[in-house]
């Protein structure tokens, strides 16, 4: 708002970079009406991680934001479920789309950004797609807090703090880790509130035109509403402006023949000439009402851009701002909700509206008028209590969606966690009827089929190729009683899981030799996955083979041992590396896809298919959970590093056990190779069967 007239600062985009001070990444949480699943890859996602010029064509842009997800906690997406289009291509996004418990719909805009020594909270008029952060007038508050802002730090802390009560309907695993991270620092951080600045919520047990109206300084009068909205409802007799205006005379807050100025979408009226496009208010009377209402056109031209009013592309209206004028105070609301019914909670039950969030404001009165309302084009033009102009008066949708589905998830297998199951919860109480839960596609495979007798969890066994297609196609196909058409449902992948996921979808995890190659310093990450088939790049993909070496020597075991013993190094340097970034990124460099973990199982595999030696598969072995017990034995000052190098280190001993209790005679308590085992890492093997 302070930079509304600086081209560089017009755009909300241009608010999402990354600041150097506030530390690494370590999650995110957003909730949104509309989802533009490609705006948020493309554009928003680079922007936040900090990864510089994009090209969605390109493999190393993909592989790069693929590495950034990996390493934050949790990227967790609520969306309306009415409103559900698609997702975003990494399983790593978690998106669940849902109904509120009483039908109410998602419109809060919040953007919650936790970095380690910094608290992004946004909250706007914009949903997660390029028109909101790109095109539209939309209105926007990013809030920032850190230890140097007590005050903003305990604001955001209000608001974050209800985010899990207020979202029940929408809150995930991955949505309460980002939560608790948020939570542990605006605590340590928060000193005393902003005394005039309040984060409101709607949708709850108290309506948020009431929340609003309480805030009013006592023994002040209103002399002037003006209201920034969309979207309208029609009055009546408890329609928001005769319940708004009422209200605020019952406690004598509301001056005699006040102004009520409504801006809206600007109607065309030839090139770059507007006028307001006049709301149908219905059964409203101004002058019974006491008040003088009028419209004003929101200039949809930028006055800072290049080029004459004919040829310029107009701005659509979408920003959501109320602003109490009084003599010397105003107050303002600034974030999601449309002048509504449902917006504001103008009903019986204020539980049952639109979840919505904003921003309060009171400051000296000039101040916020200048801030925050548009700029207007045109004359204005008076409201009688005759009809208007009929425009749509409402932006919701009452779309069919199987709202019993509470959400679909990749899990593992309780007993065999390298394993994933399908996981399809739903709530009981809203089963009605006969449905079923398919793969996508022609060949719909039916996954899931259940009667009105629906348990709330219900698992499906997967073979590889059906764990591959669901990481595919990303989500699948609901039937159910009430709908004719199927209705697509997002598939997200557990966050227990995810250390799983090849790091690009479509291409495989490396194998032994490209992670020997690797941390030898001889390929780099992006090396490690080459694009899959068909990728149209532009670059051309590395020639994996002639950079490892011009011979092949993967089958010549004293090759493979040097090559592993030089591969050490690159080892303890990726974990002293990884000892400093966040918990995510610690436990994929012990135990993700490109780890001593991943290296470990891969030479238990090629012990298994016999393309390696009992003795030289145990030394590997040995010498790769020697690195994390130095890892360990040299930081002990983070008790989650030493967790996730614990953890590590039984995965890889649990695979020497196996080895041992096959050749005994090789490997057993009586061997040469267990006096070296117990010398260099305390091994000991453990008798009994092989597994």
């Amino acid at each position: 708002m302070a930079s509304r007239d600086k081209v560089t600062h017009r755009k909300l985009m241009d608010w999402q970079t990354r600041e150097a001070g506030h530390g690494p990444l370590l999650g995110i949480l957003a909730t949104t009406y509309e989802l533009d699943p490609a705006f948020v890859e493309i554009d928003l996602l680079p922007a936040l991680f900090g990864l510089g010029a994009w090209d969605d064509r390109s493999w190393a842009s993909r592989v790069a934001l693929e590495k950034a997800l990996a390493e934050v906690e949790a990227t967790t997406i609520l969306v309306d479920h009415r409103r559900y289009r698609g997702r975003p291509r990494s399983p790593r996004i978690e998106v669940l789309p849902a109904v509120g418990s009483r039908g109410q719909f998602l419109h809060a805009k919040v953007l919650l950004v936790v970095h380690e020594h910094a608290v992004r909270f946004q909250v706007s008029s914009a949903n997660l797609t390029e028109f909101g952060y790109r095109e539209n007038r939309e209105v926007a508050l990013p809030l920032v807090a850190s230890d140097q802002s007590p005050e903003t730090a305990a604001t955001i802390m209000l608001a974050v703090e209800i985010m899990p009560e207020v979202l029940a309907r929408w809150w995930t695993q991955g949505a309460g880790a980002v939560h608790a991270l948020a939570m542990e620092r605006l605590r340590s951080w928060a000193g005393t509130p902003h005394r005039d600045t309040a984060i409101l919520w709607g949708g709850g047990p108290t309506a948020l035109w009431k929340q609003v109206v309480d805030r009013w300084p006592a023994g002040q009068k209103v002399e002037r509403i003006s209201v920034v909205s969309p979207f309208w409802s029609e009055e009546g007799p408890n329609g928001p402006f005769t319940t708004l205006v009422t209200e605020l005379r019952k406690t004598d807050s509301l001056a005699p023949g006040s102004k009520i100025e409504l801006y809206t979408e600007a109607e065309s009226l030839g090139p770059g000439v507007f006028r307001p496009q006049l709301p149908t208010l219905g059964p409203i009377d101004p002058q019974a009402l006491d008040v003088h209402i009028s419209a004003r056109a929101v200039d949809p031209l930028p006055a800072d851009e290049p080029g004459g009013r004919d040829v310029l592309r107009p701005r659509k209206l979408h920003a959501k701002v109320v602003i109490l004028h009084g003599r010397s105070t105003a107050l303002a609301y600034v974030g999601s909700a449309n002048f509504t019914t449902p917006g504001w909670g103008f009903m019986s039950s204020p539980s049952a509206a639109n979840v919505e969030a904003g921003v309060l404001f009171i400051r000296p009165g000039a101040v916020l008028a200048e801030s925050l309302l548009p700029p207007t084009t045109g004359r204005p033009v008076d409201i009688g209590p005759m009809p208007s102009v009929p425009v749509p008066t409402e932006e919701e949708e009452d779309a069919c969606v199987p709202t019993f589905v509470r959400g679909v998830w990749l899990e593992p297998e309780p007993l065999q966690p390298d394993r994933l199951r399908l996981a399809v919860l739903v709530d009981p109480g809203r089963v009605h009827g006969a449905y079923s839960v398919s793969f996508v596609g022609e060949e719909s495979g039916v996954l899931l089929a259940s009667d009105t007798l629906s348990a709330a969890e219900n698992h499906v066994a997967l073979d590889a190729a059906g764990v591959s297609r669901l990481l595919a196609d990303q989500q699948v196909r609901v039937h159910w009683w009430a709908s004719s058409e199927p209705s697509d449902f997002p598939v997200n992948v557990a966050m227990s899981a995810r250390t799983q996921l090849p790091v690009v979808q479509g291409c495989p995890n490396p194998g032994e030799q490209l992670l020997l190659a690797y941390y030898q310093g001889r390929i780099s990450p992006t090396d490690l996955f080459p694009p899959p088939p068909g990728w149209e790049d532009g670059e051309d993909p590395p020639v994996v083979g002639s950079t490892i070496t011009e011979v092949d020597t993967s089958l010549i075991q004293s090759y493979q041992v040097r090559g592993f013993v030089e591969a050490l190094a690159g080892i303890r340097a990726d974990l002293v590396a990884a000892s400093k970034g966040t918990h995510a990124a610690m436990r994929l460099a012990v135990s993700g896809p490109v780890s001593p973990v991943a290296l470990a199982k891969q030479v238990v595999e090629a012990w298994r298919r016999g393309d390696r030696g009992a003795t030289a598969a145990g030394f590997q072995l040995v010498e790769v959970a020697s690195c994390l017990r130095e890892a360990a034995e040299a930081d002990q000052s983070n008790p989650a590093w030493g967790q996730f190098l614990g953890e590590g280190r039984q995965t890889i001993e649990l695979g020497l056990d196996d080895i041992a209790r096959s050749v005994p005679e090789e490997l057993g308590p009586e061997s040469a190779f267990s006096r070296y085992a117990r010398e260099v890492l305390g091994w000991k093997p453990k008798r009994g069967p092989s597994t």
